[in-house]
């Protein structure tokens, strides 16, 4: 897999920096009994180790393209320690949606879960549209649910090789 950004996923973060905005996508699901939390957590894992495990690193030439880089580090789950009506659903979707997401610095995505006082919770994923789009995040979350443990091997951050040759021109 290439880790260079294509022209699309370049430009689309490039005006998303100029306008000091982020496009986030958001999937939201729910249980209507108590969600197995160690399954989600190892589902989360999986999500950890899959397509969205990356970050855009800048190049060091004003010119050059971007590229793919490992995270460096993981954004956690979040379960939310006070339950809240069902009814409070889509209210506490806006306020995921509303997480400060950095395609560049991370976190990248954010998953968390609610429990409701009637029973059962709901889930919310919020990730960087710069890191994926629709297609991908499915793609994402159907690997993770299937339990892939098949990391994406992205290189380090400030790994790029650099030539240090001096050239001349005649």
């Amino acid at each position: 897999m290439d880790n260079v950004l294509d022209l699309v996923d370049h430009t689309f973060f490039r005006v998303e920096r100029a306008a000091d905005v982020t496009n986030v996508i958001q999937c939201m699901w729910v249980y209507d009994r108590t969600p197995d939390i160690d399954g989600l957590r190892r589902f989360h894992r999986h999500l950890q180790r899959g397509r969205l495990s990356r970050r855009i690193e800048r190049s060091p030439l004003p010119f050059g393209r971007y590229r793919w880089v490992s995270p460096g580090d993981h954004p956690e789950i979040e379960v939310v320690e006070t339950p809240r009506p069902r009814a409070e659903f889509d209210a506490w979707c806006n306020e995921q949606s509303n997480i400060r997401l950095d395609a560049e610095r991370g976190p990248g995505w954010h998953l968390a879960v609610l429990p409701f006082t009637e029973g059962g919770a709901g889930i919310s994923l919020i990730a960087s549209h710069c890191l994926t789009d629709a297609v991908g995040l499915c793609q994402a979350l159907a690997t993770a649910a299937g339990g892939n443990d098949n990391a994406i091997d992205w290189p380090a951050a400030e790994s790029r090789g650099r030539d240090r040759k001096s050239t001349r021109l005649n």
